[in-house]
């Protein structure tokens, strides 16, 4: 998998057994150009107090992380996910997302969401769906979050 330097150009993640996906970052029009952080993950400074980061990994997995600076930095973050055919998008009781195709196989399988402040405290969290958008809710600016 190639991570772009351009924040808006979308993430392509394949399969050999499904049709490739693009993912778009939260708020790609205002981010700055990837930088390499760590081995092959890039980092997108999104200009809001918050950074995109993009982790591939060994087992064919890629890891997307928003990580949050400060109280600035906005409580949603949404993912666009497309693939060629059709896309349904669904949160699962125990708060991961699937996404299947037209006839209703999985394509994508997104663990659920976790989020931590700055001293490793949890952070409540939770996806939605809007449409072809994956939205993690991150409620940081909570009085008990050290992220304040």
């Amino acid at each position: 998998m190639a991570i772009p330097d351009d924040p808006t150009e979308p993430i392509a993640l394949t399969s050999e057994s499904t049709d490739s996906l693009a993912i778009t970052i939260p708020n790609a029009r205002s981010s700055e150009d990837a930088e390499v952080v760590v081995d092959d993950a890039m980092a997108y400074a999104q200009g809001d107090g918050s950074q995109t980061v993009v982790a591939p990994h060994a087992d064919g997995s890629t890891q997307f992380l928003s990580v949050i600076a400060g109280a600035e930095a906005p409580t949603e973050f949404a993912y666009g996910i497309s693939t060629q055919g059709s896309l349904r998008l669904e949160v699962q009781p125990d708060g991961s997302v699937a996404g299947f195709d037209a006839e209703g196989v999985g394509v994508i399988a997104v663990a659920a969401p976790w989020a931590v402040d700055a001293d490793g405290t949890p952070v409540p969290t939770r996806y939605g769906v809007s449409g072809d958008k994956l939205v993690q809710i991150v409620d940081h600016r909570s009085p008990a979050c050290s992220t304040r």
